[in-house]
């Protein structure tokens, strides 16, 4: 397990997708705003194959307003948001669990 802290600021993530991609992790929680940073992130990490190779676990990485920024490096990018295994639905309910 490893932790960074980026600086608010940057769009250079370069640096940040390579330790990543040395670290080799099956799974990656970030918290990055929507916007640049989010996109400037992502497509590091699709550069060195990560968003094919992990999944990542975080909140504003992939918003639906800022899709049009992706290019196509980043086609078949999974991205999940933190979920609850409280949450009473039908796509939550496990069969027998009615």
């Amino acid at each position: 397990m490893g932790k960074d802290r980026v600086p608010l600021n940057t769009v250079d993530f370069a640096p940040y997708a390579e330790r990543i991609a040395n670290a080799n992790p099956d799974v990656l929680e970030v918290f990055i705003p929507p916007g640049a940073a989010a996109v400037s992130f992502i497509k590091a990490l699709a550069a060195r194959g990560l968003t094919q190779k992990i999944l990542i676990i975080g909140q504003g990485e992939a918003e639906d307003s800022d899709l049009h920024l992706f290019d196509d490096s980043v086609i078949g990018f999974h991205s999940i948001i933190y979920y609850s295994s409280t949450v009473d639905n039908a796509r939550t309910t496990r069969s027998g669990d009615a």
